[in-house]
């Protein structure tokens, strides 16, 4: 069973963008720009440290109702990493993401350490400096548009910015669990005996089962509590940016005085040359295929930036669909980066954790 996981690229570029994932059922690929949501529009938001007072999420769909992500995320002392339950809910057209207290022994606050502070693509470059855990929960982005099966996502930036260029829009599958089992969630996970099934939940939550709780997987394999009618959940199938998207930090500031010494100590992947560019003015220099000129969206920092006089090794995301360019040919199942479970399912998960765990 081959199968991507985008966990490590999502935390990387995904969330210091905006969002990872979210759930539904639709296959279209096609960008954002037949949506009417430019840069005219940012000018008319009444904006405070990056959260828009006027902003109005077009559309009913996946974040009208309060939906809970099973995910994961290193413990109070960052020495390890454990499961989580988190809590998603759109306000006044923003995303904010809370810890619940649905599973034990969860961390006191969301951690925010991989955050990227920069967002550079071809037009200008974006700060989100102001982007923290707040009273009323972790800011993820701006939900522009929704529907049923997707959702057009923008990411937080300090000046509240609506633009084309920040968005990924995000095409959902749906699949309901009504009547399954506990059991049924986690048989992926039974080698050898799966058999084909589909996955449901990412493999290193899974990992942490095996290898941080001992029997549990077992203990989950064997109960057979059937989630109750009308529970859903949710993944991602595939998140499509409109644009080459550059993101980094300022931990990401390098010593080499120039990029020709940044891709001279800089190991290339294979089959790749180096590229040198321009994004918003700023120089960059990334790899790119020799033979078809397109660069690829690594989950390692091979980007560099030269930002005033300082050189910035950093991650970019190519326009197009994110999961399908990490997709290796052979593979036929797609890692899910998280789970997204409805409140009618929810509570079922966390007591069947609860109690393996």
């Amino acid at each position: 069973m081959n199968s991507i996981n985008l966990t490590k690229l999502s935390s990387a570029i995904l969330v210091g963008l905006a969002l990872t994932a979210c759930g539904g059922g639709s296959s279209n690929n096609e960008q954002t720009s037949n949506i009417a949501n430019t840069q005219s529009q940012s000018e008319k938001i009444e904006c405070s440290n990056g959260l828009p007072k006027n902003l109005k999420t077009t559309g009913q769909g996946f974040f009208s109702d309060e939906i809970y992500s099973l995910e994961t995320q290193p413990n109070d002392s960052g020495d390890d990493d454990v499961i989580v339950l988190y809590s998603n809910k759109l306000t006044n057209g923003v995303i904010y993401q809370n810890l619940t207290t649905l599973l034990k022994n969860q961390p006191k606050q969301i951690n925010i350490d991989f955050l990227e502070s920069y967002l550079l693509t071809k037009s200008k470059l974006d700060t989100s400096f102001k982007q923290n855990n707040l009273t009323i929960g972790f800011p993820l982005g701006y939900l522009i548009s929704q529907d049923d099966n997707s959702v057009v996502f923008n990411s937080f930036t300090d000046k509240c910015t609506i633009h084309i260029e920040n968005q990924i829009k995000l095409n959902l599958k749906h699949i309901d669990i009504s009547g399954m089992t506990i059991a049924d969630l986690f048989k992926y996970y039974d080698y050898p005996n799966a058999g084909n099934v589909e996955r449901y939940i990412n493999s290193d939550l899974a990992q942490i089962i095996i290898n941080n709780h001992k029997g549990s997987l077992e203990k989950l394999l064997a109960n057979q509590t059937k989630f109750p009618s009308g529970s859903k959940l949710s993944y991602v199938e595939q998140s499509i940016f409109n644009t080459p998207t550059i993101t980094f930090n300022d931990s990401d500031l390098t010593d080499y005085k120039s990029l020709e010494e940044f891709t001279d100590n800089t190991e290339l992947p294979s089959g790749y040359i180096w590229h040198k560019d321009q994004f918003a003015g700023y120089k960059v220099v990334y790899p790119i295929n020799p033979t078809t000129g397109i660069s690829k969206s690594f989950v390692d920092n091979y980007t560099g930036v030269e930002m005033n006089g300082k050189i910035y090794q950093a991650y970019q995301v190519i326009s197009g669909d994110l999961i399908k360019d990490q997709m290796d040919p052979l593979e036929d199942k797609l890692d899910m980066s998280e789970t997204y479970f409805n409140k009618t399912a929810v509570q079922t998960l966390a007591d069947a954790l609860n109690q393996a765990l």
